[in-house]
């Protein structure tokens, strides 16, 4: 269920996350799982493991860190930069070499909008997680996406990316319902809204040239409107925006 990652995709996961956006709400998330000295935390899709060394430093040395996913390619580059975690390959919905009620903390960062049925991961963590263990969801919405270009460019480019490029585009807004549902108290949802000025970042962090040539190729844009939002990148100024909502789930 986790998304299979070639080497590109393990760059921008990379980028992403030493990107002005990236670090703020990646911080965000790190406040929010209240990680201590001696925690067992798992990172369900951690791909290339950019995400692995902040959680290290939380537990410390007499904790556990855990990394589950699904591609093979992208645990081996995170067993390359830290050899100390420890490295699951499988479907984060069925995470076969972990117990019930056997983890502190769980997070995910951008993949359940990628996989087939998120309720399932979600109630995977909640079988994972002890009582009083905490989940942290860091998932976008989708349908908050903005882009400085004509309005209509803007929400064409938007229903493309909602309708053809994310599976679930609106997840973010469903974990609070999805965690309850699991039987898992729901404890905080914040919106992260990251507003984006520089062309560059702009133009990596949203993948702008690549969904924009999508766009075209399907239909859902001219090839000079698709040209208007690659062109973003080398734009003096820009504004874009989108939102990560942050929900915390506790097991009771």
């Amino acid at each position: 269920m986790s998304v299979i990652r070639n080497r590109s995709s393990q760059s921008y996961l990379r980028a992403v996350a030493s990107s002005q956006h990236g670090s703020s709400y990646k911080d965000a998330c790190l406040g929010l799982l209240r990680l201590t000295e001696g925690h067992r935390v798992v990172d369900l899709g951690c791909g290339p493991g950019v995400d692995l060394a902040a959680l290290r430093a939380g537990v410390g040395a007499s904790g556990e860190v855990i990394g589950v996913d699904l591609d093979h390619k992208a645990l081996d580059s995170a067993s390359q930069a830290h050899p100390w975690a420890r490295l699951l390959h499988g479907d984060i919905a069925h995470v076969e070499d972990l117990p019930d009620s056997s983890v502190d903390r769980v997070k995910t960062d951008r993949v359940l909008q990628h996989v087939d049925d998120p309720y399932q991961v979600v109630a995977e963590i909640a079988r994972l997680l002890a009582p009083g263990g905490r989940a942290v969801f860091c998932e976008p919405d989708w349908d908050t996406l903005i882009l400085d270009v004509e309005p209509s460019i803007s929400q064409r480019y938007r229903d493309f990316v909602t309708g053809s490029v994310i599976r679930n585009f609106a997840v973010g807004r469903q974990l609070a319902r999805l965690s309850a549902s699991s039987g898992m108290v729901v404890e905080t949802v914040l919106a992260h809204t990251a507003v984006i000025t520089d062309p560059r970042e702009a133009a990596t962090v949203l993948g702008l040239r690549r969904v924009s040539e999508r766009a075209a190729q399907a239909g859902a844009l001219t090839s000079q409107e698709a040209e208007v939002i690659a062109d973003i990148e080398s734009a003096q100024e820009c504004c874009a925006a989108v939102s990560v909502v942050l929900t915390v789930a506790v097991q009771p």
